[in-house]
């Protein structure tokens, strides 16, 4: 029901309007009726109608001066003007007070008619927008923290910068003060590559609770899942609750929780300075990255920050250099390669001379890191190493630590790398072929079960890594493909004698999922197990 309000001074008027619109417009009710602008306005504001019809021409004041006063309090209503004055100038008037429509007396009550409903479908059209807005508000309110999570994801990547945003996106960050927060990065890593990307989601949220308790202010900060590796949280800073050694306390502190609760996992942190006068999101992202490749480069399930690394430059390029040959030089090793190994050694050792002033800690680090995998390369080939070379961390950063130049201790890697290298060749002579024998009967002995690298590695009393580097150097196989590769031989046989049926046989062999088994049988056969079966038969 639309409510309509006249304001006319002439009552025969006033009447015959009524008359017209309660036979012409059943949806419509006349609410009230005033015979000047003053009482007008009054009902106006009392009765609040839809639409107002009303004389220009009136005691006191004018239809128009009234209309002015009306849009103050009641600016949607419609208002239609009636006069008998054909004047421009109060039409002029009325087009700039927004009036809907302009009538001349004599009124038609056809054309009043169709005046009304004009007015009644723009009061239907401006409520439809008004519940569309509404509803458009109401989404936005709900995707509020989806749509301030893309607008940081494309500032961290570059993508966006706080000066090309629009008012109202800048208005979603007003709470992040560009000069007192940071900015931290995470990466977690699967080692066993057993888990999917939900698992790994979970465990960032799992982090991020973590991070909710040790910083104790929810509001203090945002996160934004980069993949599912990596998350990065925006730490406001305002209030200056945190330093950079709080933060890398919290760190080290999450890092242990992680590591008790996750055997499996590993996490590095990097962490950016706080604001610096308008820094970017992008060039803290930078930052992040720079420290966490460092990170990565010392160690597992550590903390670094930015400051710590920023004010080095030059010398932590040699320690990347560093880093990389110790890498390149396990490499040779675990390769049993002599001349890679003289020549990575002696790099290795013209690098740390380039440093003026080395940081030993971390340098010894890079040759606790060397000599932990000769270790576990001496137990791979059961070889008697040298009495002074250690068997555990502590008794190893003793002897270090005695060694009194890096000469020394370059010495002492030397013998024990050629010491890893003259064991494996008798190892190689001697022993390979019978290791490698016993894990392919340990395979044809146990091919109903589900058999892992583990498992033939724990059978043949050596470690996972060498166990399929033999086999693969005396085979030529890939260990897991060899035992693929019996299961299918036994499946096809089973199905050959056709007394089982084909997920019977995906189970003697040692598969749970059936469907897994004819996709691993069309692998080595170029066939599913239902079409092997079809070609026999």
């Amino acid at each position: 029901m639309y409510n309509i309000l006249i304001v006319e001074d002439e009552e025969l008027i006033r009447k015959s309007l009524i008359k017209t619109i309660q036979s012409n417009l059943p949806d419509c009710t006349v609410c009230g009726e005033a015979e000047n602008a003053i009482e007008g306005i009054k009902k106006a504001k009392d009765l609040k109608p839809d639409i107002i019809i009303t004389d220009i021409c009136m005691n006191k004041m004018t239809g128009l001066e009234m209309i002015e006063e009306i849009k103050l309090f009641l600016p949607s209503v419609k208002m239609i003007v009636i006069t008998g004055y054909r004047n421009f100038e109060y039409a002029h008037q009325a087009v700039n007070l927004n009036v809907f429509s302009l009538l001349l007396k004599p009124i038609q009550p056809q054309e009043m008619i169709r005046n009304i409903k004009n007015a009644i479908e723009c009061i239907e059209e401006e409520k439809s927008k008004q519940a569309e807005n509404e509803k458009l508000n109401a989404l936005l309110m709900q995707n509020l923290p989806y749509i301030r999570q893309k607008i940081l994801l494309d500032m961290i990547y570059g993508i966006a910068s706080r000066n090309s945003l629009d008012s109202k996106e800048a208005l979603l960050l007003n709470d992040i003060n560009i000069h007192k927060f940071y900015l931290i990065l995470f990466e977690i890593q699967d080692t066993q590559n057993k888990k999917d990307n939900k698992d790994m989601y979970l465990i960032q949220c799992d982090i991020l609770y973590i991070v909710q308790q040790l910083v104790g202010h929810t509001d203090n900060f945002y996160h934004i899942f980069l993949d599912c590796e990596k998350f990065v949280v925006i730490l406001k800073n305002d209030l200056n609750i945190y330093s950079e050694k709080l933060i890398l306390s919290m760190g080290t502190k999450l890092i242990d929780k992680i590591k008790s609760k996750y055997e499996d996992i590993h996490i590095n942190i990097g962490l950016s300075s706080q604001g610096d006068g308008g820094t970017s999101l992008y060039v803290k992202y930078q930052k992040c990255k720079k420290a966490l490749s460092y990170a990565k480069h010392i160690d597992n399930n550590i903390i670094v920050s930015y400051s710590s690394i920023s004010s080095f430059e030059d010398i932590n390029n040699i320690h990347y250099k560093l880093l990389e040959l110790k890498n390149y030089l396990i490499s040779a090793i675990d390769n049993y390669n002599s001349l890679e190994i003289s020549n990575y050694l002696k790099k290795f050792t013209e690098t740390i001379k380039c440093l003026a002033n080395p940081d030993i800690k971390f340098i010894r680090r890079i040759y606790t890191q060397i000599f932990l995998h000769i270790n576990e390369l001496r137990q791979d080939l059961n070889a008697t190493m040298q009495k002074d070379i250690p068997n555990n961390i502590t008794n190893l950063e003793t002897l270090i630590e005695k060694c009194d130049n890096f000469d020394d201790l370059n010495e002492v890697l030397k013998l024990s790398i050629d010491n890893i290298i003259k064991n494996n060749r008798k190892f190689n002579t001697e022993t390979i072929s019978k290791h490698v024998q016993k894990a392919i009967d340990y395979i044809h002995a146990n091919y109903q079960k589900k058999i892992t690298l583990e498992d033939v590695a724990s059978h043949i009393f050596l470690s996972p890594v060498h166990t399929s580097r033999i086999f693969k150097k005396e085979t030529g196989k890939n260990l897991i493909d060899y035992i693929n590769e019996v299961k299918i031989k036994k499946a096809k046989e089973l199905l050959d004698n056709g007394e089982y049926k084909i997920y019977e046989v995906a189970q003697i062999v040692g598969f749970d999922n059936a469907h897994y088994f004819s996709t691993l049988f069309k692998k080595y056969t170029n066939k599913t197990a239902t079409e092997y079966l079809k070609s026999k038969f």
